[in-house]
């Protein structure tokens, strides 16, 4: 809902942006996932870079079913985003969405490595206590599976 909020935000003070996740809604809306996707990204390259439309081209992505695409593109997330936990814990639950539970459980363990760089002022913010949770709970169900 944030990042709902901040791109709408963001595209409020660019009309480029605008025109792009306006464009990028109706191509999905008919079916043109990579399009849209594709759109989104020609918007994000053409203003140095946007992580917001990054991650709403992984919202199309995942909701088309194109998990090839949406893992390329959380791996390039995590490769540059200041927190990849995050984008971690994401990839985690897509690799168990589509029946990839070995993989889903290493990134499970390696959000919960990435989450250990999270500042001790951070931690205690409702968004990292909520995702600190999930991953410990997520692996503490592995324990469990695997004894």
């Amino acid at each position: 809902k944030l990042a709902d909020e901040d791109l709408a935000a963001a595209t409020e003070a660019s009309p480029e942006l605008h025109y792009a996740t306006k464009r990028a809604d109706l191509l999905e809306r008919h079916g043109q996932a990579e399009a849209a996707a594709r759109c989104l990204d020609e918007a994000s390259i053409a203003r140095g870079g946007v992580p917001l439309l990054e991650q709403q081209a992984l919202t199309i992505e995942e909701r088309a079913g194109r998990t090839g695409a949406a893992l390329r593109r959380l791996d390039g997330l995590i490769a540059r985003e200041p927190r990849p936990d995050i984008w971690l814990a994401r990839k985690a639950l897509l690799l168990e969405r589509n029946g990839r539970e070995q993989e889903a459980q290493l990134v499970w363990r390696q959000a919960a490595k990435a989450f250990e760089g999270v500042p001790p002022d951070k931690r205690g913010l409702k968004a990292n206590r909520e995702l600190a949770s999930e991953i410990g709970a997520r692996l503490s169900g592995m324990c469990e599976v695997q004894e």
